[in-house]
């Protein structure tokens, strides 16, 4: 970086506060990190896309995993 003083920290961009990490959300559905990003890749949970990587909500997953939940029981 151009111009930075090494004695000082460097600021990192924190994750948009509210949004959940894979790793974050897996432990929530009993699942493992690459599971997570599989079903959002398939439209399974919903996710945001924060440069490379998934940002999840866990009210919007929750109701999407309750709408496929109560689906299937209707049927």
């Amino acid at each position: 970086m151009l111009g930075h003083d090494p004695k000082q920290p460097v600021t990192v961009q924190a994750f948009p506060e509210g949004l959940l990490t894979t790793e974050e959300i897996a432990p929530r559905l009993f699942i493992q990190p690459r599971t997570a990003a599989l079903w959002a890749r398939q439209g399974r949970i919903p996710a945001y896309h924060i440069g490379r990587k998934l940002g999840f909500k866990w009210v919007e997953v929750e109701h999407s995993l309750r709408r496929v939940t109560n689906s299937k029981s209707e049927s």
